[in-house]
Order: C-alpha cells, then sequence, then structure tokens
C-alpha cells in the first residue's frame, strides 16, 4: 500500500521525518476521516437542494482551505521538504482542481464527478491504511467495525455521485449487496463514476468478507479450543488431587 500511495501522490510524511511532522501529520489523517464522512453527505443535499447553495459554498471552502493548511503545515515542519512535496504531489492537484471557484465554474458534470472522486480516495486512504494495521491482527470486532465503516461510507458516496440512487438508504442497501457478493439487482449505478466506484467496492468486499470469513472461523475454532484447555485443567486438577491422596497413603503406610 505504501508503495501504491508514493506512486500516485499520496504517500503522507515519510518516516524519516521529525517526530512533529509525522504527529501532525496523523492529526490532519484523522480529521481526514471526519470530512470523508461529512462531504458525501453535503453532495447528496446538494443533489437534491437540502442545502442552501451559500451554505454548500461555505462548506465547499472550509475543506479546500483544510487542504491548504494541512500542506503548508507540513510542508513548513517537514525536514525535507523537496521530498514531502514529490511524495505528496497530488495534494497540489486537489488544492488547484478543488478550488471552489473551479468547481461552481465547471460546465460539464462528469469533471466534477471526477474532481470528488479523486478527493474521496484522497481522504479514505489514511482511514484504509489504519484498518489494514488493524485487520492484521485477526480480531473480529475490529473486521466487523471496519467493514462496517467501509460499506456505509461507500453507499453514501455513491448517492452523492450517482443520479440512480435517491437516498443515501438506497446507497447503502446497494453497498450491503455488493459486499456481501449478494447482488439483488434491484438498484445499480448508472454513471461513470459510479460504476468506477463499484468496482472498487467489489474490490474490497471480495478481502473483507475473506477476513470476515477466516475471522468467525478463528472465532469458533478458539472458542472451542478455551472450552477444551478448561476442561483438560479440570481433569489435570483431579489428577493432581488424586496423587497427592495416594502419596498420603504410601507415607503412612511406611511408618506403619
Amino acid at each position: 500500500m505504501s508503495k501504491f500511495r508514493k506512486l500516485i501522490g499520496l504517500a503522507g510524511v515519510a518516516k524519516n521525518e521529525n517526530y512533529t511532522a509525522q504527529q501532525w501529520g496523523r492529526r490532519f489523517e484523522f480529521l481526514m476521516v471526519l470530512i470523508a464522512i461529512w462531504l458525501p453527505l453535503q453532495w447528496h443535499m446538494q443533489n437534491h437542494h437540502l442545502i442552501s447553495r451559500f451554505a454548500s459554498e461555505i462548506a465547499n471552502w472550509i475543506v479546500w482551505l483544510f487542504f491548504v493548511m494541512e500542506t503548508t503545515t507540513l510542508l513548513i515542519l517537514a525536514d525535507y521538504r523537496f521530498n514531502y512535496l514529490k511524495r505528496n504531489w497530488m495534494n497540489l492537484v486537489i488544492i488547484i482542481l478543488g478550488l471552489p471557484a473551479i468547481w461552481e465554474q465547471t460546465p460539464l458534470l462528469g469533471i466534477l464527478r471526477g474532481l470528488q472522486l479523486l478527493l474521496m480516495m484522497r481522504l479514505m486512504l489514511p482511514w484504509w491504511d489504519t484498518s489494514v494495521h488493524f485487520l492484521s491482527r485477526n480480531r473480529l470486532g475490529t473486521t466487523l467495525i471496519v467493514a462496517f465503516v467501509t460499506t456505509t461510507l461507500a453507499g453514501v458516496l455513491m448517492t452523492a455521485i450517482d443520479p440512480r440512487f435517491r437516498t443515501p438508504w438506497e446507497g447503502i442497501w446497494w453497498a450491503w449487496q455488493t459486499v456481501t457478493t449478494v447482488g439483488y439487482g434491484d438498484i445499480v449505478p448508472i454513471s461513470l463514476a459510479g460504476r468506477i466506484l463499484a468496482i472498487f467496492l467489489m474490490l474490497i468486499g471480495l478481502a473483507l468478507l475473506s477476513l470476515l470469513t477466516a475471522n468467525f472461523s478463528a472465532y469458533f475454532i478458539s472458542h472451542g479450543t478455551s472450552e477444551v484447555a478448561k476442561t483438560e485443567d479440570e481433569i489435570l486438577k483431579i489428577v493432581q488431587d488424586i496423587q497427592k491422596r495416594l502419596d498420603k497413603i504410601e507415607q503412612r503406610e511406611k511408618y506403619e
């Protein structure tokens, strides 16, 4: 994953950077997850005119300023500034193309959808890296949380970028069908951006489903193993008690 992030210019703060830069990098990544949750909801409200244009513009400027602040702050804190820009060149692309003034004047809806997907990829990569780290520990609870958050976010994002989905609940319903490989086909994406997102979700779904299956199996096996171990401990205690009694009988016989 680190090589892939470096290739697409979203590698983040390098491990050889100073502690302060790495710490602020982690703080910004946490804030990005919060923005990733908000943006699809905002786009959905925009598409269905549930939010005023003024409020939408203010929200867009706040998100854009966040990216500017992140890049500027980490660039100032980094010891190797050119290396940071080289590893995170996509940030500059997002800042330039994601300028709200450009978004508002974009005549082609397809370009806007592409920018939205690019922005969401930038926001979700830190979450996915953290998720992979936790998933590597093979814990059922963590795997369920990652699956739930990833699938729900994908469903809400689909609602924002594909006109076929009218409500976030439809997007979430479709996302869970896709991840679990059920695929009822009652609702499907019709836009290019929506189908691209669907492909990524299918790939992620295969990985998550495999992890869930493995974790459930490990959980039940460990549960059965613990029961066997408990029974073995009880038997061992009984055997030890019998052995103590036999030793006492032998000692009495010697004295008699």
